[in-house]
Order: structure tokens, then C-alpha cells, then sequence
């Protein structure tokens, strides 16, 4: 059987550096909003964020820092 998501689902944008790179402490702010602001789900290379611009590894990178921020 599948799990529905139930609550706030957050999709999380992606900020960038004014060099191009995933500036990842602007991420991790980010995502610490968003849970402090009670969501319940995240989703981060959604399709609010930019993750058509990410390469894999960038893509894993953003992965890993929501998940280490979300505990």
C-alpha cells in the first residue's frame, strides 16, 4: 500500500552564488525556515527549485544538506 504525504509539503528553491555554484549555507537556511515554519514534507530538486541547472552531484549535494538539516 502507498503512503499518502499528509500536512505542508514544501518544495525548496535553490540559491546560487554570484559565481554560479549551489551557495549551500543560503540552503540550509532555507530549509531550516521551512521546517521552523512547520512543514511537514520536503522536497528539495522540486520543480520550484532549479534543479534542471544542477549536475548529479549537485543534485546529490542538495539532497544530502536537506537531509542533514532535517535531522
Amino acid at each position: 500500500m502507498v503512503e499518502q504525504l499528509k500536512g505542508v509539503v514544501a518544495l525548496s528553491i535553490t540559491p546560487f552564488t554570484s559565481d554560479g555554484k549551489v551557495d549551500e549555507e543560503a540552503f540550509r537556511e532555507n530549509i531550516r525556515f521551512l521546517i521552523d515554519s512547520g512543514a511537514d514534507v520536503l522536497v528539495p530538486n522540486g520543480s520550484c527549485g532549479e534543479c534542471y541547472a544542477l549536475t548529479i552531484e549537485e543534485q546529490k549535494k542538495v539532497i544530502k544538506i536537506a537531509v542533514e538539516e532535517a535531522g
